[in-house]
């Protein structure tokens, strides 16, 4: 009996433990997460979602849709239960009756009588943007969206589904504007990236792209003066479901609601768009700096490409395309950027794989502008653009009879590429720099009358100092006409006045290319001298791989070429090709050497058969 008891004791405690067992798991909720398969945002706002109801005890998964009107239907069929998504959107896609202006809490309430709910805001706004080519839109006088209807036949990238989404997508701004669009002026783009890479290299007229995606000197955003675009606060929709549940999610997101701010934002989608980096692990650095997550957790794991630059550097555009020529060349592998005083020294050692150089940067200047060859640790692989040198003067004046090379000059710090070149232009014109500061320093130095011209390579500061109109303002002079002997690794070329702000006609000036280098092939460096098996590993940079390097050079969407006086890849390609041949020519050589010797030993033997005598 007492064993029968036992067992029955036993079998109690079972049912009982996994009835309690039963009982938790149905408390624990679980949620699919919907987001925008393409947009780093939506991915960005899913997974933010995601990881902190997880932390609160929920299960959660990320499900991806094609277009925000197809997440709309999923959601409201109930194949998955929330959406993070901007009020505007939410206001055409899942109320009966769009909300006039798109702020949350109308667009709460209309969600409401269609059976869904919304969280409180996160605290960023996602306007479109309608971006042009600043020159463009300066030349062509394009201010608004209105100015539009002016230009023939604008050609459009926009994200997929976008051209015909209703409530505010891309036709219906034509028709409350009274813009003629026709789809074949329309390409769709999954990526931001990609839709602002057709717009720098002008096979676009117009980008439509988020607010909080990119802000970008060279581009200007077209103001909506019809109001046509309504407010996208960002919030989190719940499906049907999902309501039943909606006290456990918003007090779950709380600490997300008011603090997610274009400020956090923006660095983040910068990484996910230009380097490659997942939300996922964005989203988590982000959590932890909320104190939503703590920082304990397995790192994240180190990206597969780390990419060069000089520090203090400002590349602007011409650097945003670069990273997006390596993104484009190499989806799968993460970016890592450094800064480094020396971008060549990092290829060199290894610490990076790739650089943004300039063309002075394959050859040795001294901060004094002395030249001391080339130097032979880089390796071009392709040039993404240029940039120009300016040689600016006082407004006012009478056109100079001295050099303005030979007078008071300033130039950016020595340790930029732009200084070092400005001093060696000043050097051959035996001059020295009289000042050396920051392109907004020497623009109001120039201004105060405390110099007499500045030499500097036009980046967004000098830009900005020369939009800001002062008194006595500034001109900038021909430097092609004051440069008797340029350096050579300096190419002629004519700005347009649009390109300098303040302008008032085309400058004729030099320029340099801003390139995406490699270590170049060099004698191997091994390790410790005390010896061991360390001592005998290569510690140098490894050139990049021909094929890669190809694969590099073929994702670059730019007209410009290679300045032939850059050591390329290409040179280490033929130079490869040339041992190849050398060789084969070697074993045909060696073969018919054989042969031949194959060939006397055979006619010797036959002759010493025949000179025998007979038994």
């Amino acid at each position: 009996m007492a064993m029968k008891a036992n067992a029955m004791l036993r079998v109690l405690v079972g049912i009982l433990l996994a009835a309690t067992l039963l009982a938790g798991c149905a408390q624990r909720p679980s949620f699919r997460i919907g987001y925008l398969e393409g947009q780093p945002d939506s991915a960005l706002m899913a997974e933010l979602v995601a990881q902190t109801l997880k932390h609160a005890g929920a299960r959660t998964v990320l499900t991806a849709c094609s277009t925000p009107l197809a997440c709309g239907r999923q959601l409201q069929a109930g194949d998955i239960d929330l959406l993070p998504e901007y009020s505007g959107t939410a206001r055409a896609f899942f109320a009966g009756e769009p909300v006039s202006d798109g702020r949350l809490p109308a667009v709460q309430r209309a969600l409401e009588d269609a059976g869904l709910a919304a969280t409180p805001a996160f605290g960023f706004d996602a306007p479109y943007r309608l971006l042009m080519r600043s020159a463009q839109a300066e030349t062509q006088a394009v201010a608004t969206i209105a100015d539009l209807s002016e230009l023939e036949r604008p050609r459009f990238a926009v994200p997929p589904g976008y051209m015909r989404q209703p409530g505010d997508g891309l036709f219906a701004l034509a028709r409350r504007y009274g813009l003629e669009i026709t789809p074949e002026q329309v390409a769709e783009l999954q990526a931001p990236s990609e839709r602002v890479a057709k717009l720098l290299s002008d096979e676009v007229d117009v980008a439509v792209t988020r607010a909080p995606f990119v802000r970008q000197t060279s581009m200007t955003a077209l103001s909506d003066p019809l109001d046509f675009y309504p407010r996208y606060q960002a919030a989190v929709v719940l499906g049907p479901a999902a309501t039943a549940r909606q006290a456990f999610i918003e007090e779950a997101l709380k600490p997300l609601f008011g603090r997610v701010t274009d400020e956090t934002v923006q660095p983040l989608l910068r990484e996910q768009v230009l380097q490659g980096r997942e939300a996922g692990p964005l989203a988590s650095r982000l959590l932890v700096d909320l104190g939503v997550l703590d920082a304990t957790g397995p790192s994240v794991r180190r990206p597969d490409m780390t990419v060069a630059v000089r520090g203090g550097a400002e590349l602007g555009d011409l650097g945003g395309a670069a990273l997006l020529t390596v993104r484009r060349a190499f989806p799968e592998r993460p970016v890592q950027m450094v800064t480094r005083n020396d971008p060549a020294a990092a290829l060199a050692d290894g610490t990076a794989e790739l650089a943004i150089v300039h063309t002075s940067d394959f050859f040795q200047l001294s901060w004094r502008g002395a030249y001391g060859g080339r130097d032979p640790r880089l390796e071009a692989i392709t040039a993404v653009g240029r940039q120009p040198f300016l040689l600016l003067t006082r407004a006012g004046r009478e056109a100079p009879e001295r050099n303005p090379l030979t007078q008071r000059v300033g130039t950016q710090p020595g340790w930029t590429a732009g200084g070092k070149v400005a001093a060696r232009i000043l050097a051959l014109a035996s001059n020295q720099p009289a000042q050396r500061m920051t392109s907004g320093q020497l623009i109001s130095a120039l201004r105060a009358g405390e110099l007499d011209a500045a030499l500097l390579l036009l980046d967004e500061g000098a830009r900005e100092a020369l939009g800001t109109p002062a008194n006595n303002d500034i001109q900038a002079a021909d430097l092609s006409q004051w440069v008797i002997a340029p350096p050579f690794f300096l190419n002629a070329q004519r700005l347009p006045a649009s390109a300098v702000p303040g302008s008032d006609g085309p400058i004729d000036t030099l320029s340099m290319q801003l390139v995406l280098a490699g270590p170049a092939l060099q004698e191997a460096t091994t390790g410790p001298v005390h010896g061991g098996p360390a001592s005998t590993v290569g510690i140098q940079g490894r050139p990049v791989p021909l094929r890669e390097a190809e694969t590099l050079a073929a994702a670059n969407d730019t007209t410009e070429t290679l300045d032939p006086v850059l050591p390329s890849f290409r040179d280490r390609a033929t130079r490869a090709e040339a041992a190849r041949r050398d060789d084969r020519s070697n074993w045909l050589e060696t073969g018919m050497i054989l042969a031949a010797l194959a060939y006397l030993a055979w006619a010797g033997s036959l002759l010493a058969h025949r000179q025998r005598p007979p038994v």
